[in-house]
């Protein structure tokens, strides 16, 4: 007996969801890495054009705010509070690095609803050692989650497959 593709209620049109790419550049090197390229941080009012269109082309409920590294982009807490504007939940990948107290208080307050974190071996980070261990793998991802729950936020792990 052969199995049947999966059918999903939607199609490339009805998507309720997209992904809005706000910035190349990076502040860690993952291996094979897609996001070597030079820094490019989009405008704002490029990133309005963008979420207008997305708007226009299906009814959204969600968007993924992703890029490079999201934390890097001097409007992230604007671009958050102009997604909730629309009345669209709040996705946010980061790898983590640039949260803290004061980033946290603004995103929150700017309705972000989960942010992803992207906490992976072989990553070369600030906070972690040159041989991660499991072990300091998962004290990190611990602390990280652990202070954006700490602000109110939902907190998630994004992993590279």
């Amino acid at each position: 007996m052969k199995n049947a593709p999966l059918q999903l209620p939607w199609a490339s049109g009805t998507v309720p969801h997209a992904i809005l790419d706000i910035l190349r550049g990076c502040n860690i090197r993952c291996r094979d890495c897609y996001n070597l390229r030079p820094d490019n941080i989009k405008p704002l009012a490029e990133i309005e054009t963008q979420l207008d269109a997305l708007m226009h082309l299906r009814k959204l409920q969600s968007v993924s705010i992703v890029g490079g590294e999201i934390t890097l982009h001097p409007d992230l807490v604007e671009i958050v509070r102009r997604v909730r504007q629309r009345g669209l939940f709040a996705e946010l990948f980061t790898n983590g690095v640039g949260l803290n107290n004061d980033l946290l208080a603004q995103l929150k307050q700017a309705g972000t609803n989960v942010i992803f974190l992207h906490i992976e071996p072989n990553q070369r980070r600030p906070d972690l050692p040159g041989e991660a261990t499991g072990e300091d793998l998962k004290r990190l991802r611990s602390e990280r989650s652990s202070l954006i729950a700490a602000h109110g936020i939902e907190v998630g792990l994004a992993g590279t497959a």
